[in-house]
């Protein structure tokens, strides 16, 4: 399998990322229970998952609804970055050369 030359560093990028997406949702969560609903750690998740929340703040979804689906854009935009992120293929460590 053609491995990528900087799988490892566009693994980490895209999983830190996530994982800022994932924590602002769960102290979103957390906050939501205490407090009842502030608005400012749905405004931190918006944020963060720009510009694709854009998308999803254009439709009449509301609620919980709201929160899944921008961790949903969160979760595609990880995968973009990993994605983008990973560089070309390097032409040494292809299957084609190895015997």
């Amino acid at each position: 399998m053609p491995r990528r030359r900087h799988r490892r560093r566009a693994a980490l990028i895209a999983g830190a990322y996530l994982g800022a997406v994932l924590a602002t949702e769960g102290y979103l969560r957390f906050v939501s229970i205490r407090y009842g609903t502030p608005i400012g750690p749905g405004i931190v998740l918006m944020a963060l998952t720009l510009p694709s929340s854009v998308l999803v703040l254009a439709t009449p979804v509301e609620g919980g609804y709201l929160e899944a689906a921008l961790v949903g854009c969160g979760v595609l935009q990880a995968g973009v970055l990993w994605l983008l992120l990973r560089g070309p293929v390097d032409a040494s460590s292809s299957w084609r050369n190895h015997p």
